[in-house]
């Protein structure tokens, strides 16, 4: 009968654009999930070169204030090897001040996700706090990175090197 074969036809259009329509969502979804595992890769390689920087103390702080990881010029600046900084929390290395300018500004960080940074005096030199969104593979902040650069310094070993190679 042509009827039933034209009900055939149309269930069969339909199985056949609903399963169009499943695996382009599917391939969009695996795109999706690529660019996230990539965005994530980059972002575990940022913050793997916070901590790798040669020069200004860097921590990377819990949002209660738990140390999670130091550089080694952390451990230089704050006198202390990186096993007793490690879960330790900002409270027991920075006086007060400090230590509410920190909490203040990492919760401002994870909350909005934005940059900040603050200046202080400690150990009678200028610094400037400068606190950095840390992202998890979700997209979602829950960590700050803290580098502290001397501002009191005459030379930034940057500028000597910058220097050297004009000079040399």
């Amino acid at each position: 009968d042509i009827s039933d074969k034209k009900r055939s036809e149309e269930k069969l259009f339909k199985y056949t654009n609903t399963l169009e329509q499943y695996t382009a969502n599917l391939i969009q979804s695996n795109n999706d999930l690529r660019q996230t595992e990539e965005l994530a890769h980059k972002r575990k390689l940022l913050l793997k070169s916070y901590l790798n920087n040669p020069i200004d103390p860097v921590f990377l702080i819990s949002k209660d204030g738990r140390i999670l990881a130091v550089n080694k010029v952390a451990c230089q600046f704050i006198n202390k090897d990186e096993k007793e900084l490690i879960n330790s929390t900002i409270h027991s290395f920075f006086k007060p001040t400090t230590t509410t300018n920190l909490n203040n500004h990492i919760a401002e960080v994870i909350d909005q996700g934005k940059f900040a940074f603050f200046e202080e005096i400690y150990h009678e030199k200028q610094y400037i706090f400068s606190l950095i969104p840390v992202f998890d593979e979700n997209g979602e902040v829950t960590q700050a990175a803290i580098c502290v650069r001397e501002m009191t310094k005459t030379e930034d070993p940057q500028d000597n090197l910058i220097n050297q190679s004009i000079q040399g």
